[in-house]
């Protein structure tokens, strides 16, 4: 007895369509006047299978670099001394990687203060760094893994760099002294981790558990009335595209994530459960919505109010990332929930030094592959029995 609605991540549609678990929308949706165009390119993508429309987005969310801008500016003449421009985000990994050393403050035992960038802080999208360097992770046309590709490997090459230069020891005893996620002491939020990767929903985080860093000029009240262009002067941090590792052929490359809608197969009211999705879908709810939620809107077309308005300084960022073309949504595999776990066991392989990139890699194709080609005589079997059901019945 499925519900007439569910809200998933974007990452479990497409494990529930393979399954025949969800129905598809096309219909209801043309009915409600809402199609391709209606969505920005990337979260259009993400609620299609195979050609066939599973959901609609409710919130979603663009991941860029996030940095301490009051640090970076204190150490401006540093900056400048290393050729670095200290008023506006680095602009290639390289550059990343000569900001994260500047910002490094270590104590007379080596332990780590503030780092400048920790590849595992948070660490949630830790898996996608090769968009950033070009990497494939999925072929939907062949449905082969391509966790071997070379730009994949290079991608984890430089993760495992940062281990490799702070030293394992120190990392863990930094990961162990920092707060979580949602607290004060949380290392970005703290001032401890001078850059991450992460959403939106920062704006929301760094107003309500460190408001002074949002306030660093006037109230928040008064700055609501400043031009939009201005109001990011009165923020301690900043946020931007995360650069790529060839910035001159990758450009606004992201991580394009979203909670979605669907209709589980055998709802017992699809006609009105899609009157909701569509109510959601309606430019000014999804703006109402995503502007509580610190978010972007996955709607192509956006109200000059909804940009003026947004207590997202840098909402502008994240609307020009989820418009890129190089908005990557999660892969498309049936297998991804199942990999996951396989995916970070190789990850955690590379960051603790315990295999190189290569090997930790290869040895993830081959257990990948192998999941896959079970999953396949699963699906066979089910088609079988289906087929043996029908049969019989009367």
């Amino acid at each position: 007895m499925p519900p007439d609605i569910a809200g998933l991540w974007q990452r479990d549609l497409v494990a529930f369509a393979s399954r025949n678990a969800l129905l598809p929308l096309d219909e209801l949706a043309a009915e409600h006047g809402i199609g391709q165009s209606t969505y920005k390119p990337a979260f259009w993508e993400m609620c299609n299978y195979k050609g066939k429309l599973y959901g609609v987005v409710s919130t979603p969310a663009t991941m860029g670099l996030h940095y301490n801008r009051r640090s970076v500016l204190e150490l401006g003449e540093k900056f400048q001394a290393a050729g670095l421009d200290p008023t506006r985000a680095p602009k290639s990994i390289a550059e990343l990687d000569q900001w994260a050393k500047l910002l490094d403050i270590r104590d007379d035992r080596g332990a780590i203060r503030r780092a400048g960038y920790l590849p595992k802080e948070p660490g949630w999208y830790i898996s996608f760094t090769p968009f950033w360097f070009g990497g494939q992770l999925w072929n939907p046309e062949t449905a082969e893994f391509h966790f071997t590709d070379p730009n994949t490997i290079r991608a984890f090459e430089w993760i495992q760099s940062y281990p490799k230069r702070l030293g394992k020891a120190a990392l863990s005893d930094f990961s162990s002294a920092a707060g979580g996620f949602g607290t004060p002491n949380s290392p970005f939020i703290a001032g401890t981790c001078s850059m991450v990767l992460q959403g939106p929903w920062m704006g929301n985080y760094m107003y309500q558990l460190r408001p002074a860093s949002c306030e660093w000029v006037v109230p928040r009240g008064v700055e609501m009335f400043l031009p939009r262009t201005a109001r990011a002067f009165n923020y301690e941090w900043a946020a931007e595209a995360m650069p790529a590792d060839d910035p001159t052929s990758l450009t606004d490359v992201t991580f394009a994530d979203a909670d979605v809608l669907l209709i589980p197969r055998g709802a017992a009211h699809p006609k009105e459960a899609f009157e909701f999705l569509a109510f959601v879908t309606r430019q000014d709810v999804m703006e109402r919505l995503n502007s509580m939620h610190c978010k972007p809107s996955p709607l192509a077309k956006v109200s000059d109010d909804f940009i003026r308005k947004h207590p997202n300084p840098y909402i502008s960022v994240h609307e020009r990332m989820a418009f890129s073309p190089n908005a990557r949504p999660q892969i498309k595999s049936p297998m991804q929930a199942e990999i996951a776990a396989e995916y970070e066991l190789a990850i955690d392989e590379i960051y603790l030094l315990s295999k190189t990139p290569r090997q930790s890699m290869t040895d993830l194709q081959k257990r990948a592959r192998a999941k896959y080609d079970a999953h396949l005589k699963r699906q066979a079997l089910r088609q079988v029995h289906a087929g043996t059901a029908s049969e019989s019945a009367p």
